[in-house]
């Protein structure tokens, strides 16, 4: 008949099993015993020539203790280090080595290897010693104050990068670099917009931007200052809103500035009453908007329209060249949009084919001889004033 045996041995230096097979009666497996055991350190020095262990076995226990005789020559280089144990059986085998790592550290003290420098590096290891070093290490010891070090990052480019710091001891030893990752964001690049239009307009805002006054100036610059005319012709009395906003490069507009201001203008003369309360007028007696208190032939209508002090002669007016056509015979163009326009003919002003002045336009033409052609067009909430009497100041 033939059974299955188990047998037993510390091959390995591990109690393992084996399978074997037996044919015929059924023997007891006799218990395999150890015998000898010996320690080496790092380099085997083949069995039987390590250092001996002492063993003893624990009555009716399965456990063996294990001493050594003497003491152990331990390495003391600095550095990994290997201890091994392995067994022999009553057979005379030895197992196979059971090994276990340790490491031995210099034996200089705390006093005597301090840390002597420390450096930093982004990226690439420039070798040792060839980093930028720390302030605040003097000698072999770190100093009072925390160590500080400055990495110039202007030339990293976007994405991660990686900073590094290590030491150095007073055995000249540097350590492993300690290493941390960081992001650089690459910010989009912007250009300064400059402002190229700006426009005014009293009452709701325009449907479409740009239907405002525009307001006059060279508009080339991030910052503007500019002045505009929103005519206040016809301008029912009471409180308005006025709305200014600008256009930039792009072709965008911005939000909506807006402040209120009251009209009153008792009198009905075109001139509003702190107007006339400032200049010293009546502002109940209508009259007085053709008053030429400083006989420049400028009525207070007209100084109240183009902002210029009534009681001043020297405080004119200036001719606007945008229509006029030469300093004795002017001729008008084809249209006014919405602002003021002084036109000053020293022998005459004429129109040349229709001419139209816009909702918002005033003209005012002064000449000895006004001759308007009768294609001439003035539009709801426009005005036309013509002065040909007076003498040109």
């Amino acid at each position: 008949m033939c059974i299955h045996q188990q047998l037993r041995s510390l091959k390995k230096g591990v109690l393992c099993s084996s399978l074997a097979i037996l044919c015929g009666p059924l023997l007891a497996a006799e218990p395999v015993k150890i015998q000898a055991a010996e320690v080496f350190f790092d380099a085997d020095p083949g069995q039987g020539n390590g250092e001996v262990l002492t063993l003893a076995s624990l009555s009716n226990e399965p456990v063996i203790q294990i001493g050594v005789s003497g003491a152990l020559n331990k390495p003391t280089a600095a550095g990994t280090h290997s201890l091994a144990m392995r067994f022999q059986d009553d057979g005379g085998q030895w197992s196979d080595p059971v090994k276990i790592g340790f490491a031995v550290y210099s034996t200089a003290t705390a006093s005597s290897n301090n840390v002597k420098a420390m450096e930093a590096f982004i990226d690439a290891d420039p070798g040792q010693g060839s980093g930028t070093a720390f302030s605040g290490i003097g000698g072999d010891n770190l100093a009072e104050q925390p160590p500080v070090v400055r990495l110039a990052k202007s030339g990293l480019g976007a994405g991660t990068h990686v900073l590094s710091v290590r030491t150095q001891d007073s055995q000249n030893q540097w350590s492993a670099p300690a290493q941390i990752s960081f992001p650089i964001y690459q910010p989009p690049a912007t250009v300064p917009n400059r402002i190229a239009a700006m426009e005014g307009f009293i009452g709701h805002p325009p449907p479409s931007p740009g239907g405002g006054t525009a307001f006059s100036g060279v508009f080339d610059e991030v910052l503007e200052r500019s002045t505009g005319y929103v005519s206040m012709l016809n301008l029912p009395q009471g409180s308005h809103p006025y709305g200014a906003r600008v256009r930039d490069a792009e072709g965008e507009w911005s939000s909506v500035i807006t402040m209120a201001f009251d009209y009153i203008d008792s009198d009905g003369d075109g001139i509003p009453d702190a107007y006339e309360d400032a200049m010293g007028m009546d502002k109940n007696d209508p009259s007085d908007a053709n008053s030429d208190s400083d006989d420049d032939k400028f009525s207070a209508l007209d100084e109240w329209l183009f902002d210029t002090d009534p009681h001043k002669y020297f405080d004119q007016p200036t001719g606007d060249p945008g229509c006029s056509s030469g300093p004795d015979n002017v001729v008008l163009p084809n249209s006014f949009a919405p602002g003021k326009y002084l036109c000053i003919g020293n022998l005459s002003i004429s129109t040349n084919g229709a001419t139209s002045i816009q909702d918002g336009a005033y003209l005012y033409l002064r000449a000895p001889a006004v001759n308007l052609n009768q294609q001439l067009q003035v539009e709801d909430g426009g005005r036309m004033r013509t002065r040909t009497s007076d003498l040109i100041p």
